[in-house]
C-alpha cells in the first residue's frame, strides 16, 4: 500500500469504506475483472456488482482509511474507550 502509517478510524456511521487512491486501485487491482469506470464494477454473475471501497483523499501527513460497515458487517467488534482500543474477532 501507498504508505506504513495507515491510520484507520473505525466509523459505524458508514456504510462504504474510504481509502486513499492509490491504495484502492491497488486493491482493485487483485480482483480480476475488475472495472474502474468512475465506480469500480466486480465481477459478478448475472449482475454487476459496485465496490463498496471508495477511493478518497484525505488532507494529512498521513493516509487515512474509513473503515465502515463494509469490513464491520464481518466482523464482531469492541470498543474500549478507557484504553483506546477496538478489538475484533
Amino acid at each position: 500500500f501507498s504508505s506504513p502509517n495507515i491510520t484507520a478510524i473505525i466509523d459505524t456511521g458508514s456504510s462504504v469504506m474510504f481509502v486513499p487512491p492509490n491504495d484502492t486501485a491497488a486493491i482493485h487491482e487483485q480482483i480480476p475483472g475488475a472495472v474502474l469506470n468512475n465506480l469500480i464494477f466486480l465481477p459478478r454473475t448475472g449482475t454487476d456488482c459496485i465496490s463498496a471501497i471508495v477511493p478518497q483523499e484525505f488532507s494529512s501527513t498521513r493516509d487515512v482509511w474509513i473503515v465502515g460497515q463494509t469490513f464491520l458487517k464481518n466482523v464482531y467488534s469492541v470498543y474500549d474507550v478507557e484504553n483506546r482500543r477496538v478489538g475484533f474477532a
